[in-house]
């Protein structure tokens, strides 16, 4: 509950706070819905699952400079009742270092990000992020993004955890307010087993997202 509460505020602070802090008045903001259709895989299951995830993510970028993004996909196992998840949330602080237009840039950011395995499998931890965006026509764009979690918290069953996230495909803003986008997506979780073995956990699969833009 925690980390859903510092969530929710540093949206609500950035968005009153930064604007203040910019030269320029221009804020461009998203409010997005996706559906990851992946597939969860673990080595110490020795099995692979159809897992359904919902998503949702908040985005603003003041200037076209400084950008606060934050989304939670939630999980559930398709296959097994008895095991839910996987979950993330994660929140990232971002600088654009190129950026002509409004779909075409590339950024850096620092953020944070929980993962939960479910049955008590669970870490966090800082993550650094790459983020770019290449404009075909006025309407249409390639976009990706990859973070890096080095150093992940320990739990009861994951020791040493590291985590690699990767998500890139096609965006359409058919409308001005109006935006779909559909990709991959890939989150990579390796650690080590309370014997010491090396353990990793897998989901990847198409996502598929709408939202709108202001």
């Amino acid at each position: 509950m925690r980390f859903y509460s510092l969530l929710c505020a540093l949206l609500i602070v950035g968005g009153i706070v930064t604007p203040a802090l910019s030269d320029e008045s221009g804020i461009d903001g998203s409010f997005n819905l996706a559906w990851w259709s992946n597939n969860f895989s673990a080595n110490a299951l020795d099995a692979s699952f159809d897992a359904g995830t919902v998503g949702a993510e908040a985005e603003v970028w003041w200037a076209q400079k400084w950008g606060l993004k934050g989304s939670l996909f939630k999980s559930d196992v398709l296959e097994s009742n008895s095991r839910e998840g996987p979950d993330f949330l994660s929140v990232d602080l971002k600088r654009r270092l190129i950026s002509p237009t409004k779909n075409n840039f590339l950024a850096v950011g620092l953020g944070w990000e929980s993962v939960d395995l479910g049955k008590g499998a669970d870490t966090q931890g800082a993550r650094f992020l790459l983020q770019g965006s290449l404009g075909l026509t006025p309407v249409l764009a390639i976009y990706g993004h990859t973070a890096w979690l080095p150093v992940m918290g320990e739990s009861d069953q994951l020791n040493d955890p590291r985590g690699f996230e990767f998500e890139a495909g096609i965006a359409l803003n058919p409308f001005p307010f109006l935006s779909l986008r559909a990709g991959y997506r890939q989150f990579n979780l390796d650690f080590k087993s309370l014997e010491g073995a090396d353990e990793a956990s897998k989901s990847k699969g198409v996502i598929l997202g709408a939202g709108v833009e202001f």
